[in-house]
Formats: C-alpha cells, sequence, structure tokens
C-alpha cells in the first residue's frame, strides 16, 4: 500500500500534469495543483501515524529524544562556546601561522572536526569541499544521529 501510494504521488501526478497541462481551463489550474498536494501530504502523515502504533519502541525513542532534547541543546552551545574560546587563544598564539589557526572560523572548524569528531573530519571536509551547504548538513547529520542517538541509547 505504501509503495503504491508513492509511485502515485511521483509517477502519476507528475504525469497528469505533464498530459494535462498547467494553464487556465485545466485541471490543474489556480490552485488545484497545490489541493492535490495538500492531500498527498495529509496520506504522508497518516503513514507516519500507522507505522508509529504498529512500532510503539519507535514511539518510546521520539519520545525520549524530545525529553533530552534541552540538555542536548544546552551540551551543544557549552561545546561551541569552549571551541569559541580555545580557537580565539589558539589563532592568538599561532599568530596566523600554519594551516590550522589561520582565523578564528577556520580555528573552530578545526578544533571542531579534527579534535572532537577526528573519525568524520575528512568525510565532512571532502563533502563541504563540493558546496558550502554540506556542511551544516553534515554536521546535523553526525551531531543528531552518532552524538545524541548512540548516546542516548548507551546511557
Amino acid at each position: 500500500v505504501l509503495v503504491l501510494l508513492m509511485v502515485v504521488e511521483v509517477w502519476v501526478v507528475s504525469i497528469a500534469v505533464a498530459v494535462g497541462g498547467s494553464g487556465v481551463g485545466t485541471a490543474f489550474s489556480k490552485g488545484a495543483i497545490l489541493r492535490v498536494v495538500r492531500v498527498v501530504k495529509l496520506l504522508r502523515v497518516g503513514r507516519v501515524a500507522r507505522l508509529l502504533r504498529s512500532v510503539p519502541e519507535l514511539l518510546i525513542l521520539i519520545k525520549g529524544i524530545k525529553a533530552a532534547s534541552r540538555s542536548v541543546g544546552v551540551f551543544f552551545s557549552m561545546w561551541f562556546l569552549v571551541i569559541y574560546v580555545f580557537a580565539l587563544v589558539f589563532v592568538q598564539i599561532a599568530e596566523r601561522e600554519g594551516d590550522y589557526f589561520n582565523s578564528v572560523p577556520q580555528a573552530m572548524n578545526s578544533l571542531l572536526l579534527d579534535g572532537i569528531l577526528p573519525d568524520h573530519a575528512r568525510f565532512m571536509k571532502d563533502v563541504s569541499s563540493e558546496n558550502w551547504i554540506f556542511w551544516p548538513l553534515t554536521l546535523a547529520f553526525v551531531c543528531l544521529a552518532v552524538l545524541t542517538l548512540m548516546n542516548m541509547l548507551v546511557g
């Protein structure tokens, strides 16, 4: 059923818009396509609700993440503050020499990736070299998946 809904959402609606057109007087003109999209989004919400009802363990994990979100946010804020202070100190001591501490943002990046997350440093540098938007997205993924979820399972 889920696969069928996804096929309808991706292929059938796209083909209907391509064949029917989107000009005046067609079925997809003047916001009608937005109503179709709204219905499809409601179907997605229904699928998530069914998934949560069928797997109660997933709901418990989501509630745990919600309960721990404040302390995780405080932890990340404290982490940022410590990295910032040490980046300032290292930039002042290094006097803009070397590869790691030329500027405060570069020093913060070096301290975060090479100091705190050395297992993920190469991956994040490779991904962010393709496009700058990948750096915050990859950092969010690493912080959520590796730090938050794994530490929640351990402790």
